[in-house]
């Protein structure tokens, strides 16, 4: 059973033809109750046909068209891209270990270990 909200664009369904599944090209409402949808089927063709509340029951969504959804929590991707940047951090900025430290090395500490030992 397939509420008729979630027919969409690009979304594939069966049930609209007999013996395979079609592709919703537009979906336009009339009223609160039909939707006048405008699938392909495997040729090719296109054809329409007026959906009811009762043709619920006869179809099954497939795969909606829409694969990619930006709706998630915004902190969760923050976190995740400083993740990310902390991780990537020491090809911009290769003495990121003097930066970040709480020690304060002398700069021929910094040239004897950056200048002599890492390049061995």
């Amino acid at each position: 059973m397939v509420p008729l909200e979630k027919l969409s664009k690009g979304a594939i369904v069966r049930g609209l033809l007999v013996d395979a599944p079609a592709t919703i090209v537009d979906a336009q409402w009339i009223g609160a109750n039909v939707v006048e949808v405008f699938f392909k089927g495997p040729a090719g063709k296109v054809e329409n046909r007026l959906l009811y509340r009762e043709d619920e029951n006869i179809l099954e969504l497939v795969e909606t068209g829409s694969f990619w959804a930006f709706d998630s929590d915004g902190t969760l991707f923050r976190l995740a891209s400083e993740a990310q940047r902390i991780q990537l951090a020491h090809l911009f900025d290769p003495v990121l270990a003097v930066h970040s430290s709480d020690v304060e090395p002398l700069p021929h500490q910094i040239l004897a270990v950056y200048a002599e030992m890492l390049p061995r």
